[in-house]
């Protein structure tokens, strides 16, 4: 939160308020802000110029520059646990609170977040904000099937998140994840 950059996130807590009001139909939502970013993109240098003229010079080096299609291919990976969360998800369920269907509804409205980049590089940036919200989704999915008795689905559920993780830290580390670790000498 040291970066300029977190000034954006002040954006979240006017949505507090409007989830009461757009809290009806979270897979519409859903589908609606995928479509409400990529339509988002086409305006962002005009946006940015009325909003923060500082962040102009940005737009206009090699930071803007759109992403690949690869990095959406590989931000679609969980969409598959996304969906499963929004056949299961019941928003008057009494074991979790306010706070956790309010995560839920940020999670709705920012989880295509990474389609800016196709049009903006450096929304990149913005996107690892919102990543977190991702706990929250697959907790449900997680905890529905544990306390459901599912193992079989929760156990599976619980490789597909993890396992990728485990791979990019260990078989297919690069840069950063690249270490010696006292298991494997």
């Amino acid at each position: 939160l040291f970066h300029n950059t977190a000034w954006l996130l002040l954006v979240i807590y006017p949505l507090f308020y409007l989830q009461r009001k757009f809290n009806k139909s979270l897979f519409l939502l859903f589908v609606a802000s995928a479509a409400g970013y990529l339509f988002a993109g086409k305006f962002i240098y005009e946006v940015t110029s009325l909003i923060l003229p500082s962040y102009l010079h940005y737009l206009q080096g090699s930071y803007a520059e759109p992403q690949t299609i690869k990095l959406f291919l590989t931000k679609l990976y969980y969409l598959p646990v996304v969906f499963y969360f929004y056949l299961i998800y019941k928003k008057t369920d009494s074991d979790f609170g306010r706070y956790f269907h309010c995560m839920i509804f940020l999670f709705t409205i920012t989880y295509w977040f990474f389609l800016l980049a196709l049009s903006l590089g450096i929304a990149t940036r913005v996107y690892y904000y919102f990543i977190l919200f991702y706990l929250f989704p697959v907790y449900y999915v997680l905890y529905f099937n544990y306390t459901n008795k599912r193992q079989l689905d929760f156990v599976l559920i619980l490789a597909y998140v993890v396992l990728p993780y485990i791979f990019k830290v260990t078989i297919l580390a690069k840069a950063e994840f690249l270490y010696k670790s006292i298991l494997w000498v």
